[in-house]
């Protein structure tokens, strides 16, 4: 009953993702995507649905694992497994390289590509860089950010790594997927445009859709997908996940870094801070009575200096006093008579 079920939201969950539903009926089916009914079901289909993004060489040795069993025809039983007869090295073979494998999403190459250079681009504070690929993608990256990746033709996967923010213009290759890896999570598309923040030290990893569709697997082997103008919320410390709809021009907002602005909506000082450092390369001390949890909602240019943006919080907030001395920025509260 459980593999028919699977079976069934499987059909249901690739129309979706192919975008064959009416607007009305899409929005249904995600509402019952994200429902608690039949949830081990619908993780079961997510999961084929990833995997028939690409072939076995970009899934997690677990699931190789597994599909290698069922083609060769062997099953567990008491913790034992049972080899049909003609198959014993062909499994001697497979085993070792699986186990090899070792960790979650590892990226497997054959010994032709292993002198294949890895292309690493480190953007500094107060900097962000764009790159283009050979397969026509462009990725944007943010200050304080890194992303390595090696571009090679034969690569049945293209695969970016991601310490820090970038976003990312995909070409679409049907048969080459696109895979972004960060600490905490992955994303996997065919063509599409999107947003991802994944700093180290970020409680969160943040990915924000604008267009087309996207798959992403947590760390801890959960599957999620997203339509337009979504955001996922992964938390690296409880790996809980919230999945919100966002109004599409806050959705937007948020990679207008890459056109050199700062959007924040309803962000709080704590993150800004952060954001200042990182864009202007400075260092931010906040006095310890300031509350960190107050929250603004403004649009700045980056071509401003960071005199005139301290100016313009002041004008928003004047019960705080900023002073800049070089390379620091003091925030302290307005001293009242």
């Amino acid at each position: 009953m459980d593999n028919i079920l699977t079976n069934q939201f499987f059909k249901l969950i690739n129309r979706f993702f192919e975008k064959r539903y009416s607007k009305n009926l899409e929005d249904k089916v995600h509402h019952w995507l994200i429902s608690p009914e039949n949830s081990q079901e619908k993780q079961k289909a997510m999961r084929q649905q990833w995997d028939s993004l690409s072939n076995i060489e970009d899934l997690s040795s677990q699931l190789e694992f597994e599909k290698i069993k069922k083609v060769l025809g062997f099953t567990e039983n008491k913790r034992k497994i049972q080899f049909s007869n003609y198959l014993p090295r062909v499994v001697a073979v497979l085993l070792p390289l699986i186990l090899f494998a070792g960790i979650y999403f590892l990226d497997k190459r054959e010994n032709k590509d292993s002198d294949m250079p890895m292309t690493v681009l480190t953007v500094p504070y107060g900097k962000h860089e764009e790159a283009k690929l050979a397969c026509g993608s462009e990725i944007w990256i943010n200050s304080g950010s890194e992303i390595s990746y090696n571009e090679n033709p034969a690569d049945t996967v293209r695969t970016v790594n991601l310490k820090g923010e970038a976003y990312f213009s995909v070409m679409r290759q049907n048969d080459v997927p696109f895979i972004v890896r960060t600490e905490y999570l992955d994303v996997k598309v065919l063509g599409t445009k999107f947003n991802v923040s994944a700093y180290p030290d970020e409680e969160s990893t943040i990915v924000t859709l604008n267009k087309g569709s996207i798959a992403i697997r947590t760390v801890d082997n959960h599957d999620y997908m997203l339509k337009p103008n979504q955001q996922l919320v992964y938390n690296n410390k409880t790996r809980q996940v919230v999945i919100q709809d966002l109004d599409v021009n806050i959705a937007k907002d948020i990679a207008d870094w890459t056109i050199g602005k700062m959007a924040f909506n309803n962000e709080t000082l704590k993150d800004i801070v952060t954001v200042f450092e990182r864009k202007f390369n400075v260092d931010v001390e906040v006095d310890s009575n300031v509350d960190l949890n107050r929250r603004y909602t403004v649009t700045i240019d980056e071509g401003d200096n960071l005199k005139e943006i301290i100016e313009i919080f002041g004008c928003f907030d004047n019960s705080l006093s900023y002073k800049i001395d070089n390379n620091k920025v003091y925030i302290s509260n307005n001293k009242t008579e």
